[in-house]
């Protein structure tokens, strides 16, 4: 299974960054790897949203197609369907999750996110 990060990332830098994907990327990615770097956590913070773990549930239940459901414990929610599941770990600044393929994905979450906000980057760990 292959893990992932999402990161909400704030309108002003989504703008700025739209043509330097690969230079977000990589920065991403080295803050869901390095947890320990004070300086890479200030700089997240300054270019991410933090997540509302409430609010964000509360999307998930009004978007919920028929046929889907979720379980949630603590900061850890699990949607699933008839073929796929996946389960999201909320932290601060990102979501974490794990799927065998990004179909999965595809299918059950990024729609959510893009119905929530536009502005959200998936970065491979």
């Amino acid at each position: 299974m292959q893990m992932y990060a999402i990161f909400w990332i704030k309108d002003e830098f989504a703008h700025h960054y739209f043509y330097k994907v690969d230079l977000l990327n990589q920065f991403l990615k080295s803050v869901a790897t390095d947890r320990q770097d004070a300086l890479l956590a200030m700089q997240v913070r300054e270019i991410t949203h933090c997540f509302d773990a409430d609010a964000f549930l509360h999307h998930i239940y009004s978007q919920l197609h028929c046929g889907s459901h979720v379980q949630v414990d603590d900061n850890q929610i699990t949607i699933y369907s008839d073929k796929h599941f996946i389960t999201l770990h909320i932290e601060k600044n990102q979501i974490k999750f794990l799927c065998q393929t990004l179909t999965e994905a595809e299918s059950l979450l990024f729609p959510l996110l893009r119905s929530f906000h536009p502005f959200f980057v998936c970065v491979g760990l």
